[in-house]
């Protein structure tokens, strides 16, 4: 766990502070601690970001904060732009949590693309707080399961009943978050 009593504290970098001549690119990460915990802007991936690229990152830790929380970022300065991310944790804090983003300082820009998920739970499903006047799009959604992995697993139950039933041995399932395969054992 990354745990900090003062701001900015993030599951894999606290202060990623590029300027619009340097970007800060985050990419194929995963922080797979069971916690990341610090007083204002604490996020699983990044606690503050300028502008940054984050692309294929992953938080499945809880998020605990007192201010502007979130799965990927706790504060963005600039500009951002955020490509295929999934955050699996809860974030709990007092004020201003979100799924994906803490805060959006004001006049910032960017975007976060309709590949990016939220399964945690927080206060706000995706962006805490936006400053006034921020360019930003947003295709991100939140949900608690896949539908479609449930309607799979429920149709292989029904079938391993069924097999159980002809005589056929245990059924194993092997799973992630994209696929769901299974075999008979």
């Amino acid at each position: 766990s990354s745990t900090g009593a003062s701001s900015y504290i993030g599951g894999i970098v606290g202060n990623a502070t590029g300027t619009t001549n340097k970007v800060a690119n985050i990419k194929n990460c995963t922080n797979a601690s069971d916690s990341v915990s610090g007083a204002n802007y604490v996020g699983g991936i990044a606690g503050l970001v300028n502008t940054g690229l984050f692309s294929n990152c992953r938080n499945v830790g809880g998020i605990t904060n007192s201010k502007y929380g979130a799965g990927m970022i706790g504060r963005v300065e600039t500009n951002i732009t955020i490509q295929s991310c999934v955050n699996n944790g809860d974030i709990v804090g007092t004020s201003g949590s979100g799924g994906i983003i803490g805060v959006l300082k004001a006049n910032s820009t960017g975007s976060i693309d309709a590949n990016t998920i939220n399964y945690g739970n927080a206060k706000n499903a995706i962006i805490a707080s936006a400053g006034s006047t921020t360019e930003f799009s947003n295709e991100a959604t939140s949900g608690t399961q896949d539908q479609t992995l449930i309607n799979q697993m429920l149709g292989v139950a029904v079938q391993a009943k069924a097999n159980a039933t002809a005589g056929y041995m245990d059924l194993r399932i092997i799973s992630s978050i994209d696929t769901l395969d299974y075999e008979y054992i």
